[in-house]
């Protein structure tokens, strides 16, 4: 029986008769995929696309965006390049206070008693009147 060429990356050792030049392809085709600034580029493409999956909404889930009473809605400023849901980009603000609150938001696919509810105790979707410039 012929010499077993070494293996490299942890293969299995029941390759058989596989030539010698073969498995050097396949390694360097391993070490290619393996170099520094593909890791690096896999794993940002993988945080980015983790932070879309988990910052947008799908339709139905905020639909409305609701403020109490003695308040409106209003955006509120992000930084640029920001994501996020609906709800993040606005804020409930009161003028008389001079405070400002997240908006509680209502869906299609959530239950129509939350939105019922929040009805009930006078929160609205009224927005802000636009400043005057």
């Amino acid at each position: 029986m012929g010499k077993v060429p070494k293996v490299p990356c942890g293969m299995p050792r029941r390759l058989g008769r596989i030539k010698s030049s073969s498995i050097l392809k396949f390694h360097f085709q391993i070490e290619s995929l393996t170099s520094p600034m593909s890791n690096i580029l896999y794993l940002l493409s993988c945080c980015l696309l983790l932070s879309l999956a988990q910052a947008v909404l799908p339709p139905g889930y905020e639909d409305e965006l609701y403020c109490p009473p003695n308040s409106c809605l209003r955006r509120h400023k992000m930084k640029q390049a920001f994501v996020g849901p609906r709800s993040v980009f606005h804020e409930c603000w009161n003028e008389q206070e001079g405070t400002a609150m997240r908006p509680k938001a209502w869906g299609s696919k959530l239950d129509p008693k939350i939105r019922s509810k929040l009805l009930e105790e006078k929160w609205h979707v009224q927005s802000c009147a636009a400043p005057s410039e």
